[in-house]
């Protein structure tokens, strides 16, 4: 199975962002984080704690090969930090298809649960 890419134009140029094993992997090992971190990230209730330094990391990873911060900075200032952070939603989207899935069947039950939610989970 293909990861999903998200294509784009900056500077003159076609890109793509994809949230690739290796990409997650560098991504980690820059952090010191799990993958699974960067929802808490982009949470609606951090919204407003978004450090750029975390746009920056997660986008250059995105972009893959040896991208320096300089270089992915670049991208990102052409494009504006709002279309960046999009992209990198996008991008995420593409790499977890399924993700919408599972959260919608989580909030309405799992099906071995009678469809009852989860405890502590509202429908």
């Amino acid at each position: 199975m293909m990861l999903g890419r998200v294509s784009f134009t900056a500077g003159g140029e076609s890109r793509s962002l994809a949230f690739t094993t290796l990409a997650q992997v560098s991504w980690e090992e820059e952090t010191g984080k799990p993958f699974s971190a960067v929802g808490d990230i982009f949470d609606e209730k951090n919204a407003k704690n978004v450090r750029v330094g975390d746009v920056l990391s997660l986008f250059r990873h995105a972009l893959g090969g040896d991208v320096s911060k300089a270089a992915a900075a670049a991208v990102i200032d052409e494009l504006g930090t709002t279309r960046a952070v999009e992209l990198i939603g996008e991008a995420l989207a593409a790499a977890y298809p399924d993700a919408d899935k599972t959260a919608t069947k989580d909030k309405a039950g799992a099906p071995g649960n009678g469809g009852k939610a989860k405890a502590g989970k509202t429908a």
